[in-house]
């Protein structure tokens, strides 16, 4: 929005607007972060025969609402307060993170055109092709030629976000970006 004058309303506008959606769909965003970010440092899933099931569910006894959460690690709950501190800590953390790489990142198109560039690739190619690959044994009519372009699919991705990748790099090094 800065290759547009400051005189113009509805350029001004439209400036407010993806302010509000920012700061709106920032937390929306935050929570699978921290999530993903909890479950990977206090392992607070437990993936048994039946599928993964989340063991940081409040325990609801005889219509009582427990105050303590189960501990992954075994032994003793854990009092919910804690789960709240370390719930604040880590929004706290992935905010300050993200505040930082912010500020001190000059030009943000560098950032739009690496993530742009794997994460297309990945998303169009590479994911769909590797769903397949973990889903065919449930495929009643499995065929060879699925699954070759699967593998064709995947490699195909692979390459275009090595190829992206290393565009970017070369602009970065040779000062075109």
């Amino acid at each position: 929005m800065n290759n547009y004058g400051d005189d113009n309303v509805i350029v001004d506008i439209v400036r407010v607007m993806m302010s509000l959606v920012i700061m709106f769909t920032y937390p929306l965003c935050m929570y699978p972060v921290r999530l993903s970010f909890d479950n990977l440092l206090f392992d607070t899933w437990d993936c048994g025969a039946g599928g993964c099931v989340g063991r940081d569910s409040i325990a609801v006894e005889e219509d009582w609402v427990s105050l303590h959460v189960p501990n992954p690690a075994g032994g003793e709950q854990i009092p919910v307060r804690s789960r709240f501190i370390r719930h604040v800590s880590e929004s706290v953390f992935f905010c300050g993170l993200s505040f930082l790489l912010a500020s001190n990142i000059p030009d943000v198109e560098i950032v739009f055109s690496f993530t742009g560039g794997t994460f297309s690739s990945c998303t169009s190619y590479v994911f769909p092709g590797l769903f397949y690959l973990a889903l065919k044994e449930r495929d009643p009519h499995p065929s060879a030629l699925k699954t070759y372009g699967s593998y064709v699919s995947i490699a195909w991705g692979v390459g275009m976000c090595l190829l992206t990748t290393s565009v970017n790099v070369y602009e970065i090094v040779t000062g075109n970006a």
